[in-house]
């Protein structure tokens, strides 16, 4: 009982000694006396244990005392020792115990009372299935927080689950109920006074325009969340805003200004360490693509042992990404192509439709480089899928790359670069949007369905004939329900003409084309 005294007052210098002493009355405590008392040994045992360091001492801590509160009814301290221990597997990098843990707290925290409790565990559970690609789980457990947060009529769970929703929603492609959830998310922490969930929600919204691949939108709104947190000293908050502002510097080739944010970030004391990480992952990667191989090997290794650690699934694809282009300086061909492998390994683990399509590109370009077909032709396959399931422009011009890819292997030399052509037309020159319900009679469209222009470059509008407000209603004989099937199509089409039907002006027009 002395022993419990004494962990219970320790001060941090203190808690080793009291931990030694803790250890010793757990082995000599008699079984059935002072339950209470043994209860509270073990809640110290493994609070001294975590803050020592001890983490394999505090999970075992931890589970005997959920355990102990289990077989006594007591759901509120189960769920209470459930939650540290979560906090402890995560810790240690052990996630699938963790997630485990945290499904467990939040039922018991359900069953005792305490919804709101519920709700913010199956959050941070869902939170980490999103950050691994686990896109379905999340989502599932988002619908499960709502609805607890709800019966605790707590607001800012309710946004932070919303915000959760649009970016699990984005990377599975449902971008318009994306775009609904993280702004609802927003405009709901805005309008009651929540400064960390709208903080979340603004770095939500700009996440779902990212994965649109409307990067001049997301700048904004990463702008936006930045100017936010900054206003309000939420420091640590603005420098998440900022990494992710580097990464579309870097992801659209201004390379210099990424560097320039990613170095102010590492001098930050404010940036938290996956922050730290992803500054760095930028630099090896800018570095490897200019040949500064040491460097960026180094760089790219403590990234991405960092990403493999916390199952970050975006880094892991873009560290193999960056380690594979510093195997090819190399010419360690065999490692390049281990990455190509992990890199379809992983992005069949994800159900992400838009952060490995840069990898898979490479990979496709590395197979079919080094003569390995079969390789080549999966990661085809794989942008296929994710071409096929999303409005994403950057999926779709990855296949259209990855069929001239294999279709040059295969000694088509002419289809390969009207393959290559269609991946470029495709990326930068038509941006299409679902019509919907809203459009409709807001523009007057006679049209039920379609695919609205919403920009299109000037070559497209000469060579083709349309313009910006056309509703694409049928290409060929195949009508047209949403955007994504125009995009199908123009990716996917071998030689010869197009006629594609639009709706202007309340009229129906054709045109003829190809891309041949």
């Amino acid at each position: 009982r002395l022993a419990v005294d004494e962990l219970g007052k320790a001060a941090d210098h203190a808690h080793r000694n009291a931990l030694q002493a803790g250890r010793r009355a757990a082995e000599l405590w008699p079984e059935g006396v002072d339950d209470d008392g043994h209860l509270a040994l073990l809640e110290c045992l493994g609070t001294s244990a975590l803050v020592c360091g001890e983490l394999a001492e505090a999970a075992g801590a931890w589970r005997e005392l959920a355990e102990r509160r289990r077989l006594l009814g007591q759901d509120g301290g189960f769920a209470e020792a459930q939650r540290q221990l979560a906090t402890t597997y995560e810790l240690q990098g052990a996630f699938e115990r963790a997630l485990i843990a945290r499904r467990q707290a939040g039922a018991a925290f359900a069953a005792g009372g305490r919804p709101g409790d519920a709700a913010a565990e199956l959050l941070s559970a869902a939170a980490h299935l999103d950050s691994a690609g686990h896109l379905a789980a999340a989502l599932e457990l988002v619908g499960e927080a709502r609805e607890r947060a709800d019966d605790a009529e707590r607001v800012d769970l309710r946004a932070r689950a919303m915000g959760i929703e649009g970016t699990v929603r984005a990377k599975l492609g449902e971008i318009d109920e994306a775009l609904a959830a993280a702004r609802g998310a927003l405009e709901l922490a805005l309008g009651e006074n929540l400064d960390t969930p709208a903080a979340d929600a603004y770095q939500r919204v700009a996440n779902v325009l990212e994965n649109a691949s409307d990067y001049r939108a997301a700048w904004d709104a990463y702008q936006a969340g930045f100017d936010f947190c900054e206003s309000r000293e939420m420091h640590a908050g603005a420098q998440v805003c900022l990494v992710c502002l580097a990464f579309i510097l870097l992801h659209t080739g201004e390379w210099d200004r990424a560097l320039a944010i990613d170095r102010a970030i590492l001098a930050s004391p404010h940036s938290p360490v996956g922050t730290r990480m992803g500054a760095k992952q930028h630099i090896g990667l800018i570095g490897a693509a200019r040949g500064e191989v040491k460097r960026s090997r180094r760089l790219l290794n403590e990234s991405g042992a960092f990403a493999a650690r916390y199952t970050r699934q975006r880094m892991e694809v873009w560290d193999a990404l960056g380690q594979g282009w510093v195997d090819e300086l190399e010419d360690q061909v065999d490692v390049a192509l281990d990455r190509c492998r992990f890199i379809l390994v992983r992005w069949g683990e994800s159900e992400s439709l838009h952060y490995p399509v840069p990898a898979l590109r490479w990979a496709t370009t590395c197979c079919a480089t080094h003569s390995d077909g079969e390789g080549a032709h999966a990661c085809a396959e794989a942008l296929a899928g994710m071409a096929h399931n999303t409005a994403n422009a950057e999926a779709r011009a990855g296949l259209a790359h990855a069929l001239g890819e294999t279709t040059l292997i295969d000694g088509d030399a002419d289809r390969a670069c009207a393959h290559f052509e269609r991946g470029l037309v495709v990326l930068r020159e038509i941006e299409l949007i679902t019509l919907t319900p809203a459009i409709r009679e807001q523009y007057s469209i006679r049209s039920r369905q379609g695919a609205v222009v919403n920009r299109v470059s000037d070559r497209v509008k000469e060579q083709i004939g349309i313009q910006s407000g056309d509703v694409i209603v049928q290409i060929n004989r195949v009508p047209i329900p949403d955007a994504e099937a125009v995009q199908r199509i123009l990716t996917s089409y071998g030689r010869g003409g197009l006629r594609m039907y639009f709706e202007r002006g309340g009229q129906v027009y054709a045109t003829e084309f190809s891309f041949n």
